[in-house]
């Protein structure tokens, strides 16, 4: 039986537990692919719906950085051809980087903001480092964009700054790597 995310009751190390299943021992698998069908593809068409809301933009970077552990874990302890010819993780997270642009990026910003209070002996910390999200407002008189849509309005986008100080869009960046999530998926 498939449950939405929000039919889970009970968390197990196995998996969720569906309430409307008749076996009160059935357990479904948390694996890759429901895992990108309920959480990674749901958090990004959130954001996509929204990509001025940095909340969202975040929750969509977290779970698709979290896929590739996902992924690799589940089919290595399955022994599956998908992942065996990387000896460990960051074998496999050197091939992503290889078939996606954004791989490094999406990796560096889930990581800017969990370690961003680690250092106790600071009082004060900034997020002004590679991997750093942002939120800008966007004018419906800048070049760069078609204001034939904003008619006297303004909207906002989030993007990163990388180490060099280049910004990036990161849409583009979630968008890149949910194309190869889903060419895997089709492998």
């Amino acid at each position: 039986m498939i449950c939405r995310s929000g039919e889970a009751t009970k968390k197990n190390l196995i998996g969720l537990y569906c309430k409307e299943s008749q076996n009160l021992g059935e357990y479904m698998q948390m694996n890759p692919e429901y895992y990108y069908d309920n959480f990674v593809k749901p958090n990004y068409e959130d954001f996509c719906a929204d990509e001025g809301n940095l909340r969202k933009a975040y929750n969509a970077i977290v779970t698709l950085c979290h896929m590739t552990d996902n992924y690799f874990a589940y089919y290595q302890r399955r022994n599956d051809t998908k992942v065996s010819r990387f000896n460990e993780l960051k074998d496999f997270q050197i091939h992503l980087s290889s078939l996606a642009p954004y791989f490094n990026d999406v990796q560096s910003m889930a990581n800017a903001y969990k370690h961003l209070y680690t250092n106790s002996g600071k009082a004060h910390v900034t997020v002004a480092s590679g991997g750093a999200v942002y939120v800008e407002e966007i004018d419906e008189n800048e070049d760069d964009i078609d204001g034939g849509d904003l008619e006297n309005s303004c909207c906002s986008t989030v993007y990163y700054t990388k180490k060099d100080g280049n910004s990036f869009s990161a849409k583009d960046a979630l968008s890149g790597m949910m194309d190869v999530w889903e060419d895997l998926f089709k492998a």
